[in-house]
């Protein structure tokens, strides 16, 4: 569904995300890529929900934790959620 090159945007439920920041601006876009260095090297909260969002596919940060705790259960996972 997504490639490194796919394009993750700061939404305003993402920057309102507290307390660590990417310092990106609402609406402004790196690569998915960029996104995951940001996230993982600043801890950057708002960039976890971006990405989130993004892959999502309909943009939304609940959809995607239905869709990895599905995943999760599918794995058998029975104690994490």
């Amino acid at each position: 569904r997504v490639n490194l090159d796919t394009v993750v945007t700061e939404s305003q439920h993402a920057w309102n995300q507290a307390p660590a920041k990417s310092g990106l601006a609402v609406g402004e876009q790196v690569s998915l890529k960029d996104a995951l260095y940001i996230m993982l090297v600043k801890s950057a909260n708002d960039m976890a929900v971006a990405i989130a969002e993004t892959l999502s596919g309909d943009n939304t940060e609940k959809t995607f934790v239905g869709q990895m705790n599905l995943m999760a259960q599918q794995m058998g996972m029975s104690a994490t959620h």
